[in-house]
């Protein structure tokens, strides 16, 4: 008997693209102003090798084949075939999950203009990293079928405390890690909708203070704790564990209602809480 684990993502690969990232050096070659597609050393090696870091079961598979029904990702450039850009509409529409990496396509294959995949998806696409850029956390997207919804998953890959900004539509997030830490981030229609970022490490004993800052929301702790909030009205519903003094601004100018167990003493503050974006 011969047993093997279910793959828990699916990295697709588009056929035209291989060719030209077998040409296409890492640092990314740009025609007329716009980038080639993505090469495999920055998409495929760095997803094998986190895969495997991570212990998560992954599979590879040509987008002429029939998608899974898993999670996928998909290294996406300026073209892409206009029925490959339907199937993976589809799936979106259907309820999968679908992650992007470069720029989502406005040409088929016959470089006519075509925009499928991205009115499918929302105009919502995961940016390419740059060579080394990412080599302190890691970061997931579950983006919803009308790109509307989007949930931000970090997770720390180092001892140090890390400030990790990172782009959601037209906006900047930005997330205070803790060493080994991780966050959760809801965002709707580029508001800040809920958030579960992990301050304390019950382990060691330590902990850190966390804060989430994105447009004119702004949650911050000066004390380490585990910080929660979800968006309620014009404020926030806030929960922590861990005594903790709460900095908090919001873009409907609500006091944000606190439910914890220990000491929480917030007030509102209308400046940044942030000293860098």
């Amino acid at each position: 008997m011969r047993a093997r684990p279910e793959p828990e993502v699916t990295f697709c690969t588009y056929a035209p693209y291989a060719a030209i990232g077998a040409w296409n050096p890492p640092t990314g070659l740009r025609v007329a102003g716009r980038a080639l597609p993505p090469t495999m050393e920055a998409t495929l090696v760095p997803f094998v090798r986190d895969c495997l870091a991570r212990h998560i079961p992954f599979a590879h598979r040509d987008l002429s084949e029939a998608l899974p029904d898993g999670p996928i990702v998909v290294a996406s450039g300026l073209f892409m075939a206009a029925d490959v850009q339907r199937r993976l509409a589809d799936h979106v529409q259907q309820g999968g999950q679908l992650q992007i990496l470069g720029e989502l396509p406005e040409f088929d294959e016959h470089f006519e203009p075509c925009r499928i995949l991205a009115d499918g998806v929302g105009g919502v696409a995961g940016e390419l990293p740059e060579p080394g850029r990412n080599d302190d956390h890691l970061e997931f997207r579950l983006i919803g079928k009308d790109g509307r919804d989007v949930f931000v998953f970090l997770f720390s890959r180092t001892d140090e405390v890390r400030a990790v900004p990172t782009r959601v539509g037209a906006s900047t997030l930005t997330v205070d890690l803790a060493p080994r830490g991780c966050a959760a981030v809801r965002v709707l229609d580029g508001r800040l909708t809920a958030c579960y970022v992990k301050g304390l490490q019950e382990h060691t004993g330590k902990g850190m203070p966390v804060g989430v800052l994105l447009g004119p929301d702004h949650l911050k702790s000066s004390d380490a704790c585990d910080l929660s909030a979800i968006r309620r009205g014009n404020g926030f519903d806030i929960k922590t564990q861990g005594a903790a003094t709460l900095k908090v601004t919001n873009s409907g100018g609500g006091i944000p209602q606190i439910d914890s167990g220990q000491a929480v003493r917030p007030f509102i503050e209308g400046s940044s809480l942030f000293s860098s974006v």
